[in-house]
């Protein structure tokens, strides 16, 4: 039995729930890396930590199947260097796991292998280099800070963070950029002026290393929310993705902290990032 077969298997034993849970799905993709399937069973795990199967199950109604799998076999092989054909197989495969319709194209077995071509710098005038140009930082200077309930003081060195999250038009550039598929629109659409919702922690990953930026360590964001006096309601707007996982009045707090699955986003949930390059 080849490994899509066992793929769909899987998935008509436990339902697409195991999704909910990466470390299981993982585990059992692990024990068929045993065999004769190593090498398919390690794209199929690769594809589900980038959130492959995620983006897949999630598309809107609608959504042509075609080039969302185009888009996500190019973003997978980029990000991970791999051949086309290795990353086309190994989206399709979840693709047809899930019983989705699209047309097919035929690729060569898969084959894990870096592209031996390394990209050329972009120019000063592309799409990355625009946003950049564009973005507004604050400046958060190095020193001690109040950090989480127990408010206990910590140091950081100076870091520059988006002076707002990022916003639609900023998420858009991207996307158009990288050929990446916009989410679903909120119930009340598309405006360019407004932070960026629905975006998973793997949506807002892709988008730092298209940019060159980085998501904040909750440390960063903690310290830039709170300032130096420990400020605990300083913001409204949405949630935001740090580099760690995502009511009452205290979950609105700056130093409150709440897990949420990363392949996952939701209309009230956005992200900023923050300058690798430190503070100037």
């Amino acid at each position: 039995m080849d490994m899509r077969a066992q793929l769909q298997q899987i998935l008509q034993r436990y339902g697409t729930s195991v999704l909910e849970e990466p470390a299981r799905f993982a585990s059992i993709l692990n024990d068929l890396r045993m065999g004769e399937g190593k090498r398919e069973a390690n794209l199929l795990l690769l594809a589900l930590r980038e959130g492959v199967p995620d983006r897949l199950v999630n598309a809107g109604t609608g959504t042509p199947m075609t080039p969302l799998i185009g888009q996500l076999a190019h973003r997978l092989a980029d990000d991970n260097g791999l051949t086309d054909d290795a990353a086309l197989w190994a989206v399709e495969s979840w693709a047809l796991a899930f019983g989705l319709r699209f047309e097919r194209q035929a690729v060569a077995a898969p084959v894990v292998a870096p592209r031996p071509v390394a990209p050329a710098p972009p120019p000063a005038n592309d799409a990355r280099s625009r946003l950049l140009a564009s973005v507004r930082w604050c400046e958060v200077p190095g020193g001690p800070f109040l950090y989480g309930e127990k408010n206990e003081r910590r140091t950081l060195p100076g870091f520059r963070i988006m002076q707002t999250p990022v916003t639609v038009a900023e998420y858009r550039a991207y996307c158009t950029a990288a050929r990446v598929a916009m989410p679903d629109a909120p119930r009340w659409g598309w405006r360019d002026d407004h932070p960026m919702v629905n975006v998973s922690w793997n949506d807002a990953q892709g988008f730092c290393k298209w940019s060159g930026l980085a998501l904040p360590t909750e440390e960063q964001w903690e310290k830039a929310a709170r300032g130096t006096d420990g400020r605990e309601y300083p913001w409204g707007n949405v949630w935001e993705w740090c580099a760690w996982s995502d009511g009452s009045a205290g979950d609105f707090r700056a130093c409150y902290r709440y897990w949420f699955n990363p392949g996952y986003g939701g209309y009230n949930r956005g992200f900023r990032c923050v300058s690798p390059e430190g503070s100037s």
